[in-house]
């Protein structure tokens, strides 16, 4: 799936170091031993705006293993008619699936092991999705999500989440000022990636906590791209079909802005987009399809969104 190859790009993470800076961060997985974050999700998706707002929590599972719970999701879409009776019903569907998150099980280094099994994150929330929804949109839901490939897809896209949050970063050290290319397991990627960037900033401080800001910018090898979309629009059905016929070129790009916590690799704001470009016949100007996720994430014992204090190092 195009969308989730980043996330398996490096098979070790590297040590980056700027010979000329003065200042190495050891990026560490260290959060509290047990805690939550409130998130504020929002997405912006073919003009269409909405908001996800939920608590993450965490608890160990074991000595080196913690289990993440995503609770209390609510979903807002900011740019719909809701008194369209079609409109709040779908709103409605849309609520109760967003409500069903595989618990993460994470290892004490970052890394991303394994997820509870879809059908017992069903049975978790459905008691509680009762009192808020109608015993039949509970019913459409297990059914919705019990298909095959729709656990497949939440936990890949969980992964790459996860990856954007904390599991890309796990285990680097870097210094400020660094621009370096990463290395590309052209295999895991099915060569889709064909070249990635990392940059880090010399933000020192947001929300009164030492920092770091990294942005990663990957671009897409033009042929590997078009036969990835072509193969999924083909499954999509006929319609789907007759226009992947008609793609000539597809260029992509990703990107992640992250600020993180240099003291236990927490993170206080992460960005990405994805953006692609669809040339196809007979017609002079590309499609562009672009997706932006933004993650606010309220931590009780750092400063408040609207008190960023940044600094810059000298």
């Amino acid at each position: 799936m195009l969308t989730l190859v980043i996330a398996a790009i490096l098979s070790a993470q590297p040590t980056y170091q700027d010979p000329a800076a003065s200042e190495v961060v050891n990026l560490r997985f260290a959060w509290p031993t047990t805690g939550s974050v409130r998130v504020r999700e929002e997405l912006l998706r073919k003009g269409n705006r909405a908001t996800l707002n939920y608590e993450l929590s965490w608890q160990p599972e074991s000595d080196d293993r913690v289990v993440l719970t995503h609770e209390q999701v609510r979903l807002a879409m900011l740019n719909r008619d809701m008194s369209n009776p079609k409109i709040r019903q779908a709103v409605r569907e849309a609520q109760a699936i967003a409500t069903v998150v595989p618990q993460l099980h994470v290892s004490s280094a970052g890394a991303l092991v394994s997820f509870e099994p879809i059908a017992a994150a069903i049975e978790r929330t459905a008691s509680a999705l009762r009192k808020e929804v109608e015993e039949d949109l509970v019913r459409q839901m297990h059914e919705f999500l019990a298909r095959p490939n729709k656990g497949a897809l939440l936990e890949a896209k969980l992964t790459e989440v996860w990856g954007y949050w904390v599991g890309d970063w796990a285990g680097m050290q870097v210094a400020r000022g660094l621009q370096a290319q990463l290395p590309v397991d052209r295999e895991k990627t099915g060569g889709v990636i064909a070249q990635i960037s990392v940059q880090v900033t010399d933000r020192t401080h947001f929300r009164g906590v030492p920092c770091v800001e990294i942005l990663r910018t990957s671009t897409a090898n033009e042929a590997p791209m078009k036969a990835k979309l072509v193969a999924m629009m083909r499954a999509q059905g006929a319609k789907s079909a007759d226009l992947a016929a008609r793609i000539e070129r597809v260029d992509g790009e990703w990107f992640v802005r992250g600020i993180f916590s240099t003291d236990g690799l927490r993170p206080l704001e992460v960005h990405t987009s994805r953006s692609k470009l669809i040339w196809f016949t007979r017609q002079k100007e590309p499609v562009e399809e672009r997706e932006d996720h933004s993650y606010f994430f309220s931590w009780g014992d750092l400063g408040p969104e609207e008190a960023d204090t940044e600094e810059s190092g000298d």
